[in-house]
């Protein structure tokens, strides 16, 4: 068996391809052998394929679930004001204290921060 290809080896690789081809080659198959093997793929090319995406879907349902029932729970409102000084902050966004009566109720930090913009 000379082709182009064989040429380019030596004697010595010749040999070596003759060897494996001697020793590690499988046994031939009968045709009974050969046709079962062709069925049997016949069937694996044939069978109806499941997608993986109603698996993928419920893990991630189950590992939000999960997560839902593992976190703790948050309000659903703003946090209450522990202090008189959100209304006053309300009363300066809403511009209701047109006679500075305001002014007296802020926070010392508040106040000196008002202090620097009411030039």
């Amino acid at each position: 068996m000379d082709t182009s290809d064989d040429r380019a080896l030596t004697p010595e690789d010749r040999a070596l391809i003759a060897h494996f081809q001697q020793n590690y080659a499988p046994p031939p198959r009968t045709a009974a052998q050969r046709l079962a093997m062709h069925d049997a793929l016949h069937a694996r090319l044939q069978r109806r394929w499941l997608p993986s995406w109603p698996l993928a879907a419920a893990a991630c349902a189950a590992a939000a679930l999960a997560l839902w029932l593992v976190l703790p729970q948050r309000p659903a409102g703003p946090p209450a004001m522990a202090s008189g000084a959100g209304e006053v902050l309300v009363a300066y966004a809403l511009d209701v204290d047109a006679t500075g009566e305001l002014d007296e109720m802020l926070p010392q930090d508040y106040a000196a921060v008002e202090d620097i913009f009411d030039l």
